[in-house]
C-alpha cells in the first residue's frame, strides 16, 4: 500500500508491522493527525479521499449522475464510478484494470467511499453511531458487510481500501480493518483507537484518521 503520510502529524500513534510467523495476523497501524484546518497541509492522496468522501454526500442527496459530475472535476487519477456496485450510501471509485486477484477483472485500484451523517435528517444517523459504539447491530454494518461481499463477488476477495466523513468514517475504517486495507478518514464519528481495538480481523491493515482540533468527536 501507499505509504503513510506525515505531514502535519503532531500524534502518531502507529504500530510498525514486521515479519510475521506464518499464520499470524500482521499488526494494524493506526496513525491520527490533527489539524487547525482540515484541509489546510494535507497531501495530495488525502485532498483526492476528502473529495471522494464529498461525492458520496452529493451521490445521496442529488444522485449518481451529479457524483459523477463532480467526481470528473475533483478527483484526480483517472477514478470512475463503478455504476453496477455502488448504493446510496457507498461509492466505488476503480481506475484502470488487470487480473491479479484469482483471475478476475480487476481494478488496478478501488476505494470505497462511505457517506456520513447527514444535517437534514441528523437522528437516524446519530442513533446509529451510538449503536455502534455500544456494540449493537445496526443497518449501516449491515449494509457496509453488503458492499464487501458484492466486490468480492465481481472482482475476487483481497484488501479493500476506503474512505469516508463521520458515520463513513466509522464504515470505512471496520471494511478496511476486516479485509486488511488501508482506510483515510476525516472525523469520524469516534476514535480510532475504539474503531479498530475490536476482533475484526484485518491482517495488516493501515488507518490514517484527520481530526480538526475543534471536532466535537474528538477523544
Amino acid at each position: 500500500p501507499t505509504a503513510a503520510p506525515d505531514n502535519g502529524d503532531s500524534g502518531d500513534q502507529s504500530q510498525e508491522s514486521s515479519s510475521q510467523p506464518v499464520g499470524v495476523k500482521a499488526p494494524s497501524i493506526l496513525k491520527e493527525q490533527k489539524f487547525a484546518d482540515l484541509f489546510e497541509g494535507m497531501n495530495a492522496e488525502q485532498i483526492n479521499k476528502a473529495e471522494m468522501s464529498r461525492a458520496s454526500y452529493i451521490n445521496y442527496n442529488e444522485g449518481i449522475e451529479a457524483a459523477k459530475s463532480f467526481a470528473a472535476d475533483n478527483i484526480e487519477g483517472g477514478y470512475i464510478i463503478d455504476e453496477q456496485l455502488s448504493t446510496k450510501d457507498a461509492l466505488i471509485f476503480v481506475k484502470g484494470n488487470g487480473r491479479d486477484r484469482a483471475g478476475y477483472d480487476t481494478p488496478d485500484d478501488l476505494v470505497v467511499a462511505y457517506r456520513g451523517t447527514l444535517e437534514k435528517e441528523p437522528v437516524k444517523d446519530l442513533v446509529t453511531n451510538v449503536e455502534r459504539m455500544g456494540g449493537i447491530p445496526n443497518a449501516a454494518d449491515r449494509d457496509a458487510t453488503a458492499v464487501e461481499r458484492s466486490i468480492f463477488a465481481k472482482y475476487g476477495r483481497g484488501p479493500i481500501d476506503t474512505t469516508g466523513h463521520s458515520k463513513g468514517g466509522i464504515s470505512a475504517i471496520q471494511t478496511s480493518q476486516k479485509t486488511g486495507g488501508r482506510s483515510v478518514t476525516f472525523d469520524p464519528a469516534y476514535s480510532g483507537q475504539q474503531m479498530i481495538k475490536g476482533n475484526l480481523g484485518g491482517d495488516g491493515a493501515e488507518h490514517v484518521v484527520l481530526r480538526t482540533l475543534t471536532d466535537p468527536a474528538e477523544k
